[in-house]
């Protein structure tokens, strides 16, 4: 029974689905094991993957554009992300830019060095392609209010621009040829063995993670 398993779990959680899965668990997991407590910790994908396998946490979430995953991490869902300006650009969904496109428009990446804005560098660089960057930081926030000002694109989840998408404030269309893909991924500390409390709560996050994905709040890929 819940009531059985007892202890603290240390989390670390990608600021893009800290307040959503926060919430979650609140309701699915706590009153199941009051006895268990739990630390959140939020941060971006390269300092939570470093956290937990520096076992300073003992589960975490990241995103990871590289495809030869660490097979200590698993694979939860991977996710195309979007080109998102403000409402004069007309993108939409159903309607995919060719990767070329982000030639000709300014852009707004997170800080250099950084995992994300390597790839998305190395996609270019590959296609012949020099990106014009005229902003530098990480803050999805930022970078929407950036977008919604015409001054750069972004590039964003699905999940972090739905709103914005339904009231009109930004348009978004995914990027093709190539697209750029991101997969979330769950691992445990390796320096112990998982506790019972470790254990059932990476279980209902990934359970958690499923439901989202399914209802469509990512733009998922096979």
């Amino acid at each position: 029974s819940g009531k059985a398993i007892t202890g603290k779990v240390a989390i670390g959680i990608p600021w893009l689905l800290l307040d959503m899965l926060s919430a979650r668990l609140a309701v699915g997991f706590m009153p199941q094991y009051p006895a268990v407590t739990i630390r959140l910790v939020g941060g971006v994908s390269s300092e939570l993957r470093r956290m937990v396998q520096a076992g300073d946490v003992d589960v975490a979430l990241h995103f990871d554009s590289d495809r030869t995953h660490d097979p200590s991490f698993k694979s939860l869902f991977s996710e195309r992300l979007l080109l998102v300006g403000d409402r004069s650009c007309g993108y939409r969904l159903d309607r995919p830019l060719p990767f070329s496109h982000l030639a000709s428009v300014p852009v707004v990446l997170p800080e250099a060095g950084e995992a994300f804005r390597q790839h998305v560098e190395g996609l270019a660089k590959a296609s012949g392609i020099v990106l014009d960057v005229r902003f530098e930081v990480g803050a999805i926030q930022a970078q929407k209010t950036l977008a919604a000002n015409g001054l750069a694109h972004a590039f964003a989840s699905l999940h972090a621009v739905r709103a914005d998408l339904e009231s009109g404030l930004l348009t978004a269309a995914p990027i093709e040829q190539p697209a750029i893909v991101r997969t979330l991924m769950l691992g445990l500390a390796r320096d112990r063995v998982p506790s019972p409390a470790v254990q059932r709560l990476a279980e209902v996050v990934e359970e958690e993670i499923a439901a989202l994905a399914a209802a469509g709040s990512f733009l998922t890929v096979d």
